[in-house]
């Protein structure tokens, strides 16, 4: 025995060595933080108040004790008010439908952001509402990674960069409007944009750097270098020649030669030809009468007499009018059109074949060597893309101040395709990679309910509201006025109602917003407006464990997300839809638009109202509501709001290395002891104390639900204490497994309703109902058709099996019997498709 305790002890020792070294290695940025987390906030209790139990919370709201705040909804908001309220020292208790966190609340991206889609927003609209939104988030994201720091973490999120992406140039002159001109160009984001479409530096239409005109490098005119006039040749002014102000030669002014003003030929002894009897006529006092009045004879073979070896009026060796060498009129070396020297067409530049466009382009691209839409020296693409996104980015950065996670940084075409093989290498000029945080969305909620439990207020699960309690107050004015003062409610499991008394009631129950309203007055208008938001969980490889991505503008004007998570094999593992309940502002004068943030309503008879908003900032949205609530009933208010800081459920005395413990302590897998920890917090422990061995020599303790998900038996039983009544409660909210993989999900349901039905005394015709909700919760999940796609018969000819074998065979590259993505990218290829 005691040999078997040093062997237990040995490789609990060894696995925890182990453990810490791929927790280093895997979980780097999250321990900084997670760590800075723990240290800073200093205010942990040595010891928790008791958490009441499910029975004990009924007993309590039974008892017809009037609370000061009583909320409807358990969803993030419902549950915030009511820990926001409770820490304030009012009594409070909340009634939940269904259980905590199921609707919206555990169907959401898992992101804890301040919204960088936002902040484009409000810089290109000027709008500095939604500006103000983006900075009260970013505040919300770095508290709540500091109030629950084991169950949130700082997740690096890449955005890749295309070069048909579109976005203004006008951003920085926006920014600017908003005041934040100064803080780019701190961030060095304000060198080398420009406002004009013409290239880097260039100010004027598309004639290259440093042309105002479209000649060429200093030409003010289509004529070639220094020429002013019609295409003569360099300082000439006529087309005649150098110095030539006539078209007969050097200094003549008539066609008939040098010094010649006549067009007879005459020779150095003034002798002329007699003729027609060659008789020699002596000039000029020997002239024979009809000599003056008819040619030389010669002259008939002759060409035209424009001087001494001149067969044109053009000067000596020119044979056109336009300057020595010169066959057209264009200036020297020049054969068409006055364009400048080695010019053919009309491109106003050396070299140019085409529109005037600077040296040696060829489009208008306004810039050298450019080829596309003017984007600046030696660029085919939008110049100002990275620059852009850059600076938006760093603006984020910005705005988030002391709460900044990490600073962004830009990575280049070859990282991006590192870190995501699966995108699109064609036109991809790099990508950005800024920080938000993630979180497990369920997980937080129900920690919210049980800090607010465990500071006394009294919360119920599967308990629906049937009707408003009303009485009549008397008014200011002596008059009565009807308010509402608590609620009639019906527990669903033993069907039994009573009456919840409160001085104020808030109805936060998001999706299910009017309904409530309506119960308080049915002719309220509507002020709720769903919207779908669609998740689908694939397999881990088109995400890295560490960093998500965000695709900003797909082809239909979406927006996707591409985040990594709890994820194993299989094509679409699960997926399901989020019901964000938008609302339009029943107190703005235009109520039909949709507000951006939340919405607080006080009805006539003082029933409060929160709907609207986002999860990452429902703790301001708590307080604004509870102050609300405050002024509404007229509540004592001395503390004010708590919750800024105050530490979630498990955070108290959680520490980053707590899962090194649970394995050295109890001897638990190492993954599973890093899943309690980030799940339970400090409260892993306990959970860690009731695992059942395993009859194994490893792990020594933790029976898993799934072989494929750290998930343990005990956590069902965990899970009770926590208010799961339901098998739903425990797959969906309190472990996510509903959410990653319905297959292995409904796999561990038996397992589920078993425990559960043993906790809870549960009949067989219970545990039946159990299963039966539970499998048709999870064909909500994508389970259905998961099923239909594994079993759906497959009916090839003999033929056709051939076919398709050998084309398997064709891309199993490496001959192990199944198609790699490597194989994959092999064929792609060599079909010319080149991926990278």
């Amino acid at each position: 025995m005691a040999l078997l305790r040093w062997k237990v002890a040995a490789a609990s020792l060894a696995a925890g060595a182990a453990a810490y070294g791929s927790w280093s290695y895997l979980t780097e940025s999250k321990r900084q933080t997670r760590f800075e987390a723990a240290t800073v906030l200093k205010e942990r209790s040595r010891e928790k108040p008791k958490l009441p139990t499910r029975d004990e919370q009924l007993a309590s709201l039974q008892s017809g004790h009037e609370y000061d705040v009583l909320v409807i909804g358990g969803g993030i908001t419902g549950c915030g008010v009511a820990l926001d309220s409770i820490s304030r020292g009012f009594s409070t208790a909340l009634v939940e439908k269904d259980d905590f966190s199921c609707g919206t609340s555990s169907r959401s991206t898992k992101l804890i952001h301040g919204g960088v889609r936002y902040l484009q927003k409000a810089v290109f609209n000027l709008d500095y509402e939604q500006y103000r939104m983006v900075r009260e988030a970013l505040h919300e994201r770095g508290n709540l990674l500091n109030i629950a720091p084991h169950l949130s973490h700082p997740l690096p999120i890449m955005l890749p960069v295309y070069n048909d992406q579109f976005a203004p140039v006008i951003l920085i002159a926006h920014l600017n409007q908003l005041g934040c001109g100064a803080h780019l160009n701190q961030l060095g984001c304000g060198a080398g944009l420009t406002t004009t479409p013409y290239g880097i530096g260039q100010t004027t239409p598309p004639y290259g750097i440093g042309q105002t005109t479209p000649y060429g490098i200093g030409q003010t005119t289509p004529y070639g270098i220094g020429q002013t006039t019609p295409p003569y040749g360099i300082g000439q002014t006529t087309p005649y020649g150098i110095g030539q102000t006539t078209p007969y030669g050097i200094g003549q002014t008539t066609p008939y030669g040098i010094g010649q003003t006549t067009p007879l030929w005459h020779w150095p002894d003034h002798t002329l030809w007699h003729w027609p009897d060659h008789t020699l006529w002596h000039w000029p006092d020997h002239t024979p009468p009809m000599a003056l009045a008819r040619p030389h004879p010669m002259a008939l073979a002759r060409p035209h007499p424009y001087g001494i070896g001149q067969t044109t009026p053009y000067g000596i060796g020119q044979t056109t009018p336009y300057g020595i060498g010169q066959t057209t009129p264009y200036g020297i070396g020049q054969t068409t059109h006055p364009y400048g020297i080695g010019q053919t067409t009309p491109l106003y530049g050396i070299g140019q074949t085409t529109h005037p466009y600077g040296i040696g382009q060829t489009t208008p691209l306004y810039g050298i060597g450019q080829t596309t839409h003017p984007y600046g020296i030696g660029q085919t693409t939008l110049w100002w893309q990275i620059p852009y996104y850059w600076a938006g980015i760093k603006f984020y950065d910005l705005v988030a101040g002391k709460q900044l996670v990490k600073r962004s940084y830009f990575v280049s075409k070859s990282k991006a395709l590192e870190e995501f093989p699966m995108l699109k290498a064609e036109k991809l000029c790099g990508a950005l990679v800024y920080y938000d945080g993630q979180h497990n969305d369920s997980r937080m909620n129900i920690a919210v309910a049980l800090t607010a439990a465990r500071l006394g207020a009294n919360l119920l699960n599967h308990t629906e509201v049937v009707s408003l309690i009303k009485e009549k107050v008397p008014t200011e004015d002596g008059k009565e006025k009807e308010v509402v003062r608590g609620v009639r409610v019906r527990e669903l499991f033993t069907k039994k109602e009573w009456d919840i008394r409160a001085k104020v009631v808030v109805n936060a129950t998001g999706a299910f917003t009017d309904v409530i309203r309506k119960m308080d007055n049915p002719t309220k208008p509507k002020i709720c407006q769903l919207s779908a938001g669609i998740h689908i969980v694939l397999p881990s490889y088109y995400s890295p464990r560490s960093m998500g991505m965000l695709d900003p503008e797909t082809t239909d004007g979406r927006v996707i997300f591409f985040l990594p998570w709890e994820v194993r094999r299989g094509d679409v593992l699960a997926a399901w839809s989020g019901i964000r309940p938008l609302v339009m502002d029943p107190n703005a004068k235009d109520t039909q638009s949709i507000a951006r943030n939340h919405v607080i309503e006080v009805s006539d008879s003082n029933l409060v109202t929160i709907a609207g908003g986002k999860w990452t900032t429902y703790r301001s949205m708590a307080c604004d509501t509870v102050d609300r609530a405050v002024k509404v009933a007229g509540l004592k208010d001395t503390k004010g709001c708590q919750t800024n800081g105050l530490l979630l459920e498990g955070a108290q005395n959680w520490y980053p290395t707590l899962f090194i413990r649970l394995i050295q302590d109890h001897g638990l897998d190492v993954e599973v002891a890093m899943h309690l920890s980030e799940s339970y917090g400090d409260n892993a422990t306990e959970i860690a104390k009731m695992a059942a061995l395993t009859g194994r020599r490893w792990p020594v303790v933790g029976r898993r639900l799934s072989p494929e998900f750290p998930y343990i038996e005990e956590e069902v039983k965990y899970a009770i204490k926590e208010y799961a009544c339901t098998a739903v409660d425990v797959m969906a909210r309190r472990t996510r497994l509903a959410f990653l993989n319905v297959q292995a999900a409904d796999e561990a349901l038996p397992k589920i309703v078993e425990i559960m039905g043993n906790e809870l005394k549960w009949t067989k015709a219970q545990r039946q109902a159990q299963m039966d909700d539970a499998r048709q919760y999870l064909e909500g999940m994508g389970y259905k058709v998961r099923k239909e796609l594994q079993e759906a018969p497959i009916n090839l000819s003999y033929q056709e099996a051939m076919k398709y074998t050998r084309v398997f065979k064709g891309l199993d590259s490496d001959k192990d019997g199944h198609i790699s993505i490597q194989d994959l990218r092999k064929a792609l290829n060599e079909m010319g498709e080149g991926c990278q």
